[in-house]
C-alpha cells in the first residue's frame, strides 16, 4: 500500500537536505527507461526559486510523496486527486502525525501551483484533498531546573557548545538561523550588539545579542576571525546535523536524554511568557511569521498552570460543606 514513509538506514534523524531526489523516482512502472527527465527538470526548476532551508524541505517531502506515487504506478506530473487522497488514507493507517501529512501536503500543492501557472497542469489535483485534523499542542520545552543543568553542562565544555546552546536558548534562535551567522552579520548600535539572521522562508530578520550571548559572539569573532560564526572541525560552517548532534549530547550529560535543538527555542518562548514578556515581544524575538503561532505556546501555558481550574477550586472550598451521595443499590 502507498504511504508517505521512507525508510533510512541510520539511528539520527535524516537532514531534509540528505533526502535526493533520485532521477526516475517516482515515475510510472511502465514509463520507457525508467527515468522521468521532465519531471526531474521540473522539480529542480521548482526548487531553485526557493530559499536554501525550504529548497530542502521540499526536497525530502517530494522525494517521499514520488516514490509512494510511484507505487501507485502515476508520478507528480499524472497524479489525480484520487491518488492523493489514497496516500493519506494510507499515511493515517500507518500513524503518521497530521502534521507530517499536512506538510507534505503543502509542498505537493506548492509543486503542482507552480506546475499550473507554467501551463503543465490544467489545475492543481491538491485541491479538494482531505488534510487530516490534529497534531500535538505546543510543547513547552525543559522546566527551570534542566535547563540551568544545561547550561552548567555547556559552559564546562565552553566555546562552540556553549555559544551554540546561546544561541538557541537566549536567542531563541532554530538550528538553520544559528549555524547561518557570519561574523560579518554581528553589529552593534548605541552599546547593544545584535545579528542579522535569515529567517524561515528567507525572511530577513535580527536578534538581540543579550549578555552572556553579546559576549559569547564577540570572544568567536575576535578569535575566528571573519567567517562563520559557528565553525565545524575542519573550519568551515557547522551542519545542523552536527549542531543537532552536539545538543543532543549536551542534553545526555546533563540527564536530558532525547534533546534536540527545537526543544531550547520551545524553552526560550516558554520561559519569556512565563517571564511576563508580552506576545508581540516574544513574537519578534522567536521569528514567528504569524502571531497565532505565538499564542499557541501562551495558551498552552496558561493551561499548565491552571489558574482558572484553581480558582474554580477555590470558590468550591468556600461553599458551603456537602456530602457525597451514597449509590443506591
Amino acid at each position: 500500500m502507498a504511504d508517505f514513509d521512507i525508510v533510512f538506514l541510520s539511528s539520527r534523524p535524516p537532514h531534509p537536505a540528505e533526502v535526493h531526489l533520485r532521477p526516475g523516482a517516482g515515475v510510472a512502472p511502465d514509463d520507457p527507461g525508467g527515468v522521468h527527465a521532465e519531471e526531474d527538470h521540473l522539480v529542480a526548476a521548482f526548487l531553485s526559486g526557493q530559499s536554501r532551508a525550504t529548497a530542502a524541505c521540499y526536497r525530502a517531502d517530494l522525494g517521499q510523496l514520488r516514490a509512494g506515487l510511484a507505487r501507485e504506478g502515476t508520478s507528480l506530473l499524472h497524479a489525480t486527486r484520487a491518488d492523493y487522497s489514497r496516500l493519506v488514507q494510507a499515511a493515517e493507517a500507518r500513524g503518521v502525525a497530521p502534521a507530517t501529512i499536512r506538510r507534505r501536503l503543502a509542498a505537493a500543492g506548492a509543486f503542482s501551483r507552480f506546475l499550473v501557472d507554467d501551463g503543465h497542469l490544467a489545475s492543481s489535483p491538491l485541491q479538494g484533498v482531505r488534510r487530516p485534523r490534529g497534531g500535538s499542542a505546543p510543547r513547552l520545552g525543559p522546566d527551570g531546573a534542566a535547563l540551568r543543568r544545561l547550561w552548567a553542562v555547556a559552559c564546562r565544555h565552553g566555546g562552540r557548545a556553549q555559544l551554540l546552546v546561546a544561541l538557541l536558548l537566549v536567542a531563541g534562535l532554530r538550528v538553520s538561523e544559528a549555524v547561518g551567522i557570519d561574523a560579518d552579520d554581528v553589529s552593534e548600535d548605541a552599546g547593544r550588539r545584535y545579528a542579522r539572521v535569515v529567517r524561515k522562508g528567507g525572511r530577513p530578520g535580527l536578534v538581540a545579542l543579550v549578555p552572556p550571548l553579546g559576549d559569547l559572539v564577540a570572544a568567536a569573532v575576535g578569535g575566528q576571525g571573519p567567517g562563520p560564526l559557528l565553525r565545524g572541525a575542519c573550519g568551515g560552517r557547522l551542519g545542523r546535523q552536527r549542531a543537532w548532534e552536539i545538543v543532543r549530547a549536551l542534553g545526555e550529560e546533563a540527564g536530558l536524554v532525547g534533546l534536540g535543538p527545537h526543544a531550547l527555542r520551545h524553552a526560550h518562548v516558554t520561559a519569556a511568557l512565563r517571564a511576563g514578556v508580552g506576545l508581540i515581544e516574544v513574537q519578534a524575538s522567536a521569528g514567528h511569521a504569524d502571531p497565532r503561532i505565538t499564542a499557541r505556546y501562551a495558551q498552552a501555558l496558561l493551561v499548565v498552570q491552571g489558574e482558572a481550574g484553581r480558582a474554580v477550586a477555590a470558590f468550591l472550598g468556600d461553599a458551603a460543606p456537602y456530602e457525597v451521595a451514597r449509590p443506591r443499590h
